[in-house]
């Protein structure tokens, strides 16, 4: 395991078996805030209806989000988040069991997200 505190370039490098770190949360309630120091994938089971707020934005930094669905109904605001279409956010999956998938990267100044695919 190497723990780096700076930029490290490689050059011809190959990584194989890489994994990202997951952070999972079931007791965030009706607000939470991702931290990415938690790691880049967050696995989160909707309680109730949540608002769900970005880090600060920061150039090139991306993170996916897996939302499970526990309930019908739930509704989900994203604080801080642009999306495609006149910044219309999607509505997530109304059944119980099932879950989505949302991708985010940051220019710096905001975060895009993306609906990578719902209803799984």
């Amino acid at each position: 395991i190497f723990t780096f505190n700076d930029t490290v370039t490689f050059s011809n490098t190959v990584f194989t078996n890489y994994i990202e770190s997951t952070y999972s949360n079931t007791t965030f309630g009706s607000s939470y805030t991702v931290n990415l120091n938690n790691g880049s994938v967050h696995l989160l089971s909707l309680t109730s209806s949540t608002t769900i707020s970005m880090p600060s934005p920061i150039a090139g930094k991306s993170f996916t989000l897996f939302l499970y669905t526990g309930s019908d109904g739930y509704t989900v605001t994203w604080n801080g988040a642009s999306w495609v279409d006149g910044n219309s956010a999607p509505t997530v999956t109304g059944f119980p069991s099932k879950k989505d998938i949302f991708s985010f990267i940051s220019d710096g100044n905001n975060w895009f997200g993306l609906v990578v695919g719902q209803n799984f």
